[in-house]
């Protein structure tokens, strides 16, 4: 019997992993819309219905699993909503899998009434701890009742409680845990997404040309640098070499920034040089270069503007003193 609620334990944190992938960027809170909180009470009120294919058989039409688990986590993230659309599906699978019987209907009706019980208490004021274990122990003092009005052997409802007992209680907590990290994680990277959306933007709205380089190869480039180097799709830069664009003289200055972020030293100085465009022409250009962290690694930013009219107003202001001077 311990080896059998084990796997239902194994089953249920299994069963959340994949819903909080399929949740992800998506945090449900008892503020969400009612229809989002539907779903998710939904899909975890399914889990239930798959512990129940792996229940402990302890009379002939008389089963014990750990759904009572599912409706409390739905009550605890989703609130009302959420609690009863897990402990409707659940009824209905009960009835659905084992048949129309005293029993199935008993249980049915104590997982609506853990639904309604979890999801009103679930607003209750409270730290979250408390309130996770308050739901917990509600959740196992209906379940228990169901037994003890399915089983007649008191023996035997003591010989399940014994077991389920312990094992729901710690898997309750468990669950709780497993939930609330995956949930973390997904917001962590909800919002690391927002944020690289967010300079993605901010890149592509700049009007002189700006590439991340790491690994010395180019993995994002906006629009205004695509031009600067006579290029027309993304794809022909992305993943490139540097140096495919650069002249040696460049070359060298950015292995001393490289050598310089190893120690830690900042690097701002303009550097004026060419670049080498699709079409094998030159272009001159300014470039400033920093180092940034780019999904977890450190990457090379590169901006730089073309200075062409710059260089040709300076060699003709050269050429005029020149002339003054003779």
């Amino acid at each position: 019997m311990l080896k059998d609620f084990g796997t239902n334990l194994a089953i249920l944190i299994s069963c959340f992993l994949i819903i909080g992938h399929i949740y992800k960027g998506k945090l449900v809170v008892p503020q969400s819309p009612i229809r989002i909180r539907l779903v998710y009470g939904g899909l975890l009120g399914m889990v239930g219905v798959l512990l129940m294919l792996y229940a402990i058989r302890v009379s002939p039409s008389v089963v014990a699993d750990l759904r009572h688990i599912v409706i409390v986590l739905s009550a605890f993230f989703g609130g009302m909503p959420a609690a009863l659309a897990s402990a409707v599906i659940i009824a209905v699978g009960r009835v659905g899998l084992y048949g129309v019987s005293a029993a199935s209907l008993t249980a049915a009706f104590f997982a609506i009434l853990i639904g309604i019980g979890c999801g009103a208490l679930s607003y209750f004021r409270m730290q979250p701890w408390s309130r996770i274990i308050l739901l917990n122990f509600y959740g196992i003092v209906v379940a228990t009742s169901s037994l003890y009005m399915n089983l007649p052997d008191t023996s035997l409802l003591m010989q399940v409680a014994m077991y389920q007992w312990p094992i729901s209680l710690m898997g309750g907590i468990l669950s709780y845990l497993v939930m609330t990290y995956i949930r973390r994680t997904n917001h962590l990277l909800y919002e690391l997404e927002e944020s690289e959306e967010r300079y993605r933007r901010l890149v592509q709205l700049s009007p002189d040309g700006v590439l991340v380089v790491s690994e010395g190869r180019v993995v994002l480039a906006n629009d205004a640098a695509l031009k600067l180097l006579g290029l027309e799709k993304r794809e022909q830069l992305l993943g490139k070499p540097l140096y495919t664009f650069t002249k040696e003289e460049w070359r060298a200055e950015a292995c001393r920034d490289t050598y310089a972020h190893k120690h830690m030293e900042s690097v701002t100085d303009l550097i004026e040089t060419r670049f080498r465009r699709q079409d094998g022409s030159e272009v001159d250009v300014e470039t400033a270069s920093t180092w940034i962290s780019y999904r977890g690694e450190p990457a090379q930013l590169i901006h730089f503007r073309d200075i062409t009219l710059r260089k040709r107003a300076e060699e003709q202001l050269m050429s005029a003193n020149q002339l003054l001077r003779d």
